[in-house]
């Protein structure tokens, strides 16, 4: 039964990361590559919220790329700031 949970729990984490790797893909389309990488360098938690940031950003504003790409480079630098 243990071995079920593991197996299921390893399943729905592929699941979510395979979700979240298309959802920066869709919002950093037409981007330069180096801001995907951006969001690939910092927690998988803290891309989540950036890009559920920018995807709830595009219903409401048509956003451009030079603003898309600047968001994402503020909010992934600041999301590495470590505060004491």
């Amino acid at each position: 039964m243990l071995s079920q949970a593991k197996s299921h729990s390893r399943a729905s984490a592929s699941a979510s990361s395979a979700l979240l790797d298309r959802k920066i893909e869709e919002c950093t389309a037409s981007l330069a590559a180096s801001t995907t990488k951006r969001l690939y360098s910092i927690s998988r938690d803290n891309a989540a919220t950036i890009v559920n940031y920018l995807e709830a950003m595009k219903t409401e504003v048509n956003l451009s790329d030079h603003y898309r790409k600047d968001l994402i480079e503020l909010l992934s630098r600041l999301s590495k700031i470590t505060i004491i």
